[in-house]
């Protein structure tokens, strides 16, 4: 299964796999984990794989699970792949703190990822 994901603050974005893209235009290293602020949009694409080699990419639904630390978990989203497996989820966090999450795609595949949500003037400013 390949997954990236954005976060989308001002036009920022983060992702799991593949290339991270911020509002200035850098591109640091992909990474599994992420901190953004409170009223960002974290957006999760994907394409799922195939359940035995030689068949095609696998469809139906994408659940994405959310764990606040210190708190419950919870199914927050269902959403079904199209045709060929693609999917797009979105994670909009109301307050701050560390939240957990995994995708399970119909693939029989989990990723896990983890946000520390905070507010905005708790954001490092870029080194350099």
């Amino acid at each position: 299964m390949t997954v990236s994901a954005w976060r989308i603050a001002a036009v920022c974005a983060i992702t799991l796999a593949g290339s991270v893209v911020l509002a200035n235009g850098s591109s640091p290293a992909a990474k599994l984990s992420a901190t953004m602020t409170i009223g960002s949009t974290y957006l999760i694409t994907g394409q799922t794989g195939t359940i035995h080699a030689g068949d095609r990419r696998a469809t139906g639904m994408v659940t994405l699970t959310e764990h606040w630390v210190g708190g419950s978990r919870q199914i927050v989203v269902h959403r079904r792949t199209d045709s060929i497996g693609r999917f797009m989820l979105r994670i909009h966090p109301s307050h701050h703190g560390t939240l957990r999450f995994t995708v399970a795609t119909p693939d029989i595949r989990t990723t896990q990822g983890l946000l520390q949500i905070v507010l905005d003037d708790q954001l490092a400013p870029p080194a350099g």
